[in-house]
């Protein structure tokens, strides 16, 4: 028995818009109003916050550090807790903690304000940046950090969404169209599964423009993701990080235009759903992909959650350059998923990411998969680097304690995100099936 789910705000929606607006089937029925009577541009949409405070790092204090330039921004007292609490043994970890005073000491940072940005920047600027050797010593310190944070974390790890986060934005989102809800079912089962495929229809190049990165090098670097320890690792389709800062690789320094191939990947199974009678199917993991746009800790960030070491790659390959944590990525995830549902929310919420999911005004206008997925990915990776420090500095057991600043952040995210994915569904509402 089929089953057609109009919903309140469709019907509140369709009043505002001073018309009735006739049936449209988001995935796969046929329609009858015009894909421009209803969608919206993104930057005409206002995000429940858009004054919120964000942080980015300066090129100066990247230029010094690198990757684990946290290690001079986070509360000194945090991070000596996280060392006291990582494994190994307790001269070494005295010795770490004195490394941590020196590049405190000698790499003094401050934050520099441009309306709601705020970038960190060295105090003197013409202090040296730390040679590779220092900065590999540097990277096992965060290890240690990030060993410490685990230690504290309760539950196992995994570095994806849940898979009922996915599904459960598809549902709320299809609230908004005229479907049969097992279009929709399908549709949702669907945007759960990405996760599960690996790499074997990877094609995309996930490290654009790095320059002159010899092959064997980028070879030894997808080797050495591909080798990693299954729960420690998510294949770099799932990601994508406008314009992320350079990275010392062995004897290279690499600037990449990109990380990550999400907005590819995205495409890919848009254009599969295009030519398949599983078009269903691949329009939800179409909206996987796109999905992990809005989530801050896959667009940006990236970088300090891999925690490389510019010693870590040779002759032989990259086996030691990656050090991947994904403790406080896990737990940020955990937060949305338990956070999600409309009067399920914790009581230093405003509301749940479901009525932010739902607040955009109307579907947002798109000019492609790919397209979209890097404009959701714009929007989120501004928040990165402020989201990661927050769950670094306070942990990810007890999100009260976190600055209202993420939850505004995500807020933010979660509206645009609902923008894109029911714009997603609208464009493409009139595939056969």
């Amino acid at each position: 028995m089929t089953e057609n789910n109009t919903s309140r705000r469709t019907v509140l929606k369709r009043i505002a818009a001073g018309s009735a607006v006739a049936s449209v089937s988001a995935v796969g029925g046929v329609g009858t109003v015009s894909a421009d009577d209803h969608r919206i541009d993104p930057e005409d949409d206002e995000l429940p916050y858009p004054d919120v405070d964000y942080k980015t790092v300066g090129d100066d204090v990247w230029e010094a550090l690198g990757p684990q330039y946290w290690l001079a921004t986070i509360d000194r007292d945090r991070i000596g807790e996280l060392l006291e609490l990582s494994p190994v043994d307790g001269e070494e970890t005295r010795l770490r903690a004195e490394m941590v005073d020196e590049v405190r000491s000698t790499y003094a940072v401050e934050q520099e304000r441009d309306g709601n940005e705020l970038t960190y920047r060295l105090v003197d600027g013409s202090v040296d940046p730390l040679g590779k050797e220092r900065r590999a010593a540097l990277s096992k310190v965060a290890g240690s950090a990030f060993d410490g944070l685990a230690a504290e974390s309760e539950g196992d790890v995994e570095p994806q969404w849940n898979p009922g986060d996915h599904e459960r934005q598809v549902r709320s989102a299809a609230e908004d169209f005229d479907v049969f809800s097992y279009k929709v079912d399908d549709v949702a089962e669907a945007a759960r599964e990405p996760d599960d495929f690996g790499c074997e229809d990877c094609s995309a190049d996930w490290l654009p423009g790095a320059g002159y990165v010899p092959g064997f090098l980028k070879d030894a670097l997808e080797s050495a993701i591909d080798d990693l320890d299954p729960d420690k690792k998510q294949p770099p389709y799932h990601f994508y990080w406008p314009d992320p800062p350079s990275l010392d690789v062995w004897e290279w320094e690499i600037g990449p235009s990109a990380f990550g191939g999400a907005p590819q990947e995205g495409q890919y199974m848009m254009d599969n759903a295009e030519d398949s009678y599983s078009s269903r199917e691949y329009i939800g993991y179409t909206v996987h992909y796109l999905q992990d746009m809005g989530v801050p800790l896959h667009t940006g960030a990236i970088w300090e959650q891999l925690n490389p070491s510019p010693e870590g790659c040779g002759a032989t390959g990259c086996d030691q350059y990656l050090d991947p944590r994904f403790q406080l990525h896990y737990g940020y995830e955990g937060f949305i998923y338990d956070n999600f549902p409309e009067g399920e929310e914790a009581s230093y919420l405003d509301e749940s990411f479901e009525e932010s999911f739902d607040d955009a005004s109307y579907p947002y206008y798109i000019s492609s998969v790919e397209e979209e997925c890097k404009d959701l990915a714009n929007t989120s990776t501004q928040y990165s680097t402020s989201i990661f420090e927050e769950l670094m500095a306070h942990g990810t057991d007890f999100p009260s304690l976190w600055d209202e600043t993420v939850y505004q952040q995500t807020h933010n995210c979660m509206q645009s995100t609902g923008g894109y994915v029911r714009g997603l569904l609208d464009e493409f509402y009139d595939f056969e099936y």
